[in-house]
């Protein structure tokens, strides 16, 4: 094996140009360039000459012409044994195998329903229909699995001093029941009606909240309580100036212009004007 040198650390201008000798400079060969601290550390195989040289001169020469050298004393290093250890195995060794099972059903359900009510209603404005659907089920179930087992031992061996060998094998189990569900469920479905009563009303836009004046366009405002004439409103959506409006009649639905959120009365000066 070649007599080698490590460099880590250079202190200088680069590139640095890097030569060996002996002890007394002579025999100088020229080793490689180091371009930046970067390549570092870098190593260079000696030539054969030195191989068994106990010193060697190690000068280094910067971009500078900066010259700096160092005597450094060669370490030989002899290599480890390697060990190929043999192993005998005594006596026969016996296998003992404790399954685990692990069981994972898959269940398939037949007589599944399937329901498509038949309603009529005669439309009526503000009728709204909920139908209540209730089911009843009296399944029966009957489980017949399939049990296979499989077994794959694994085997180690330690060989110091006496070996021992175990054994231990993981068996798989798979269980696939059959489930079946009767008889087939009824079910019935009674609709509910409710009727919800709307009111509409004539309302004009309140500029002065003092006196309750009115400007602008008439809309017909929606309300689910009955209301009086002259009573300040407050719509959900409509721009008005003062948030408020007033009712100045009733109107004919089912189309309106806005919704009523709130009402503070009828007389003045208007609450509720924001």
């Amino acid at each position: 094996m070649a007599a080698q040198i490590e460099i880590t650390t250079i202190t200088g201008t680069y590139p640095v140009d890097v030569y060996v000798s002996d002890a007394f400079g002579n025999n100088s060969s020229f080793l490689g360039t180091i371009a930046s601290s970067a390549s570092l550390p870098v190593t260079y195989n000696l030539p054969a000459i030195f191989s068994f040289a106990p010193v060697v001169m190690v000068t280094l020469i910067d971009a500078n012409d900066c010259e700096e050298f160092k005597l450094l004393e060669c370490i030989t290093v002899f290599p480890s044994p390697s060990v190929t250890p043999s192993i005998s195995v005594s006596p026969t060794p016996s296998v003992s195998v404790t399954p685990s099972i692990s069981i994972t059903p898959s269940i398939s359900v037949s007589s599944t329903p399937s329901v498509t009510p038949s309603i009529s209603v005669s439309q009526t404005p503000g009728v709204s229909i909920t139908p209540s659907i209730s089911v009843s089920l009296t399944p029966s179930i009957s489980v017949t699995p399939s049990i296979s087992i499989s077994s794959t031992p694994s085997v180690s061996i330690s060989s110091s001093p006496t070996p021992s060998i175990s054994i231990s094998a993981t068996p798989s189990i798979s269980i696939t029941p059959s489930i079946s569900i009767s008889p087939t469920p009824s079910i019935s479905i009674t609709p509910s009606l409710s009727e919800t009563t709307s009111y509409y009303y004539q309302v004009r836009e309140v500029t002065d909240c003092t006196t309750g004046a009115l400007d602008g366009s008439i809309y017909i405002i929606k309300s689910s309580t009955s209301l009086p004439t002259n009573t300040f409103i407050t719509p959900s959506t409509l721009p008005f100036t003062n948030c408020v409006g007033r009712i100045i009649g009733t109107a004919t639905g089912p189309s309106f212009d806005d919704t009523i959120t709130g009402e503070c009365g009828t007389s003045t000066p208007v609450t509720c004007c924001c």
